[in-house]
């Protein structure tokens, strides 16, 4: 088996993040691997905004990092092995998978929403897309909480 010595991570600040986190930070104890944490401030809900003038969206995005910053240093506190931080703008799908090649990541960790039907539909779905255009493995973890609601009865 070829060795995982570095594990992307997407935070997206939701309860499904933070489980992949704790399972990445499970797996990066045992394979001795680097966890690079990312947030993705996703800029097209901003600039489709009418809430913002055209001015006011270049301090807007430097405000969405620096709170992102600060959010991902307090997920990461408790850390005690290596791990890097890092907060991008951008699509999702497409800063995911630039960091991946960028930082020659072994193994992106990421958590499904569970989104079905119409939802899914509408929305689509982030690790979808980073299955199917990531550079290198992509392990999805399915959230306790859809895991529960739809098992059968």
């Amino acid at each position: 088996m070829p060795a995982i010595k570095k594990i992307l991570i997407p935070i997206d600040f939701s309860d499904f993040s933070r489980e992949a986190l704790e399972r990445g930070i499970e797996w990066a104890s045992v394979w001795k691997s680097d966890l690079f944490l990312l947030h993705v401030v996703d800029l097209r809900d901003l600039y489709t905004s009418d809430l913002l003038s055209m001015e006011g969206k270049p301090s807007m995005e430097t405000e969405l990092k620096k709170q992102a910053r600060e959010k991902l240093r307090t997920w990461s506190q408790n850390l005690s092995l290596p791990h890097h931080l890092e907060v991008r703008l951008g699509s999702p799908v497409d800063v995911i998978t630039k960091v991946a090649k960028e930082k020659d990541m072994d193994l992106i960790l990421m958590a499904t929403h569970g989104h079905t039907g119409l939802k899914h539909l509408l929305i689509g779905s982030v690790a979808e897309q980073v299955v199917r255009y990531s550079p290198c493995s992509v392990m999805t973890i399915r959230p306790k909480a859809f895991v529960h609601s739809h098992s059968p009865r």
